[in-house]
C-alpha cells in the first residue's frame, strides 16, 4: 500500500465509509483495508490521564493509563463519574472506617493494617479488635 492510498484510506474512514466501499474504490483487499485501520487504530492509543501515546498492541482488555500514577489520578479526579457503588467498611485491624467500591470483601483499610494484622502477636490482634469495636461503637452511638 502506498503513502498516497493510505492518506485516501484515512481521510475515507474519517468521513464515514465502510470497508468495503474503501476497498472497492481503491482496488484493495477488503482484508488489506481493516487490517491498516487496526494498525492505525493502535498507533493512536493516548493515556486517558495525561495523553501519552501507549506502547505495546491492543487486546481485549487494553492499557488506558501510562502509569499507576496517571490511573489514580484520573479515578480521583472522575469518582463521581463511575458506576460503581461505594460501601462503608470497618477495618479489622485499626477500626477505621473506608469506603471500598464495588462488590468486594475487603475488611481492611490498607495492605499495612493487613499485614499487622496476620502477623502480629495474638494479643496485638485482640487488643486492636477490642479497639475496632470501641470505635465502631462510638461512630454509631452504640453503647
Amino acid at each position: 500500500m502506498t503513502n498516497q492510498e493510505k492518506l485516501k484510506v484515512q481521510n475515507m474512514r474519517g468521513q464515514g465509509y465502510s470497508y468495503s466501499q474503501i476497498s472497492q474504490s481503491l482496488g484493495l483487499s477488503i482484508n488489506t483495508v481493516k487490517s491498516f485501520c487496526r494498525r492505525m487504530r493502535n498507533k493512536k492509543r493516548s493515556c486517558k490521564q495525561c495523553g501519552k501515546p501507549l506502547a505495546g498492541i491492543a487486546r481485549r482488555n487494553t492499557k488506558l493509563y501510562c502509569s499507576e500514577y496517571c490511573r489514580r489520578t484520573w479515578w480521583k479526579a472522575n469518582r463521581n463519574q463511575t458506576r460503581q457503588t461505594a460501601y462503608r467498611a470497618v477495618c479489622r485491624h485499626c477500626g477505621q472506617v473506608f469506603k471500598r467500591y464495588g462488590k468486594t470483601k475487603r475488611t481492611y483499610c490498607s495492605h499495612r493494617c493487613y499485614i499487622r494484622y496476620r502477623y502480629h502477636s495474638v494479643e496485638d490482634v485482640a487488643e486492636s479488635f477490642d479497639n475496632t469495636q470501641d470505635r465502631f461503637n462510638q461512630d454509631h452511638g452504640l453503647p
